[in-house]
């Protein structure tokens, strides 16, 4: 799309996705929208980065891989002080019926006590009771949410950016490997001269 399309796009959702209000309003840390010809727009307002390209990020891609569906990207630390927190995506169509063009994506970022919280609200078994250990991963295999992550007491030191759930979880990673559910491949990194290894969920559409 053109400029002047994406923007009569932005203008149409912007009051719904950027300035619309629900009970998790205040846990918002920021909301966005950008479009594949490069206009991206951010409340709070912010002063980005003259490189920045948002459609390089990991929640813009996922979203473009994923049009249609709402999806998760794994946390990262937030540049404004905001601690770490996870993306909310999902794509802005033409509506067409096949082959639907995807105009922009919209997103909305959550600090990880507060993903936390609505996961455990959700699903009141995740709340700690000892009967049941949640967790949220990705189509890859990477956590976006463990109890470790917001835990004071059990939380791990080193960050919580690409972590695995084989790293994290390893029996339940052995069991969807062993029930079709979680796949193995490797490729050559011939720059390293080492083998990588790479995962695939097998169990979601």
């Amino acid at each position: 799309p053109s400029i002047r399309t994406s923007l009569l796009v932005i203008s149409r959702i912007e009051d719904d996705w950027l300035r619309g209000g629900s009970d998790f309003t205040p846990y918002i840390v920021w909301r966005y929208i950008g479009t594949p010809d490069g206009v991206f727009i951010v409340l709070p307002g912010i002063q980005q980065a003259n490189e920045y390209d948002h459609t390089k990020r990991p929640w813009y891609q996922r979203a473009i891989a994923f049009p249609g569906q709402s999806t998760l990207a794994a946390p990262y630390l937030d540049a404004f002080g905001a601690g770490y927190v996870v993306t909310l995506s999902h794509t802005v169509t033409d509506g067409s019926a096949t082959n639907p063009e995807v105009l922009a994506v919209a997103s909305m970022d959550f600090t990880l006590p507060y993903f936390w919280t609505m996961l455990t609200d959700q699903y009141s078994d995740c709340r700690s009771n000892g009967d049941y250990h949640c967790f949220v991963i990705d189509s890859a295999g990477y956590l976006i949410i463990h109890e470790s992550f917001v835990d004071p007491e059990t939380s791990i030191r080193d960050g919580v950016e690409g972590r695995h759930v084989a790293e994290m979880e390893p029996g339940v990673a052995r069991l969807m490997i062993a029930n079709n559910l979680l796949e193995r491949g490797q490729c050559n990194n011939y720059q390293d001269e080492r083998v990588q290894y790479f995962y695939t969920v097998r169990c979601c559409g």
